[in-house]
């Protein structure tokens, strides 16, 4: 088993970014900075590594990884802000709650805990988790390649080893890689030896 593309170095992202949320929450919210801090060193490196992903795209890529930090600071902050609206009383900043019984208020706390709970797993981490979407940085080195081929004057042809690790899953002399970390590395190399 490649360790790189294991569940354990895929979940991590996951991992530290609740870690990093409970802190961020426990310490009343005093880490905002840094970890608003890491969307933007994310940020930087991405459009970076794009830059460069046509001059060297093995340099390119390994910026292209620090996207991940996005994904960190979106469920660390998603952590923080659901243990905040779990432990407050979020009814409070809704309505005027002076006419509900105490029962009524945990009851319709809970519903809008869950709510806010299942929106933010469909809309920022289930993609997370998955290793796969906007936060991930597959799908950011794809964009990055996929910009790269656009702007070759001699585009490689559909049936060369260049052309399998710009786009498909499998690519000549490796089978079927994917694309995870120790795959884009693989094709990062494919495509520098190209340029």
């Amino acid at each position: 088993m490649d360790f790189l593309s294991s569940n354990i170095i895929v979940g991590l992202p996951a991992l530290v970014g609740v870690l990093l949320g409970i802190k961020l929450y426990l310490t009343g919210f005093s880490l905002i900075f840094y970890i608003l801090l890491l969307p933007g060193i994310a940020f930087i490196a991405l459009n970076t590594g794009s830059f460069l992903m046509s001059r060297s795209p093995r340099f390119a890529g390994l910026l292209i990884e620090l996207w991940i930090l996005s994904a960190i600071a979106v469920t660390a902050l998603t952590t923080a802000g659901i243990f905040w609206l779990t432990f407050s009383e979020p009814l409070n900043f809704i309505g005027n709650t002076a006419v509900l019984s105490a029962q009524q208020i945990k009851e319709i706390s809970a519903v809008l805990i869950s709510a806010v709970t299942a929106y933010a797993a469909l809309a920022w981490t289930k993609n997370i988790e998955d290793a796969d979407g906007y936060f991930w940085p597959s799908t950011q080195f794809k964009k990055a390649i996929q910009a790269v081929y656009d702007e070759l004057p001699d585009k490689p042809l559909n049936d060369t080893k260049v052309y399998e690790a710009m786009f498909l899953d499998t690519v000549r002399d490796y089978g079927p890689i994917g694309w995870d970390f120790a795959a884009r590395r693989i094709r990062a190399r494919v495509l520098a030896g190209f340029l």
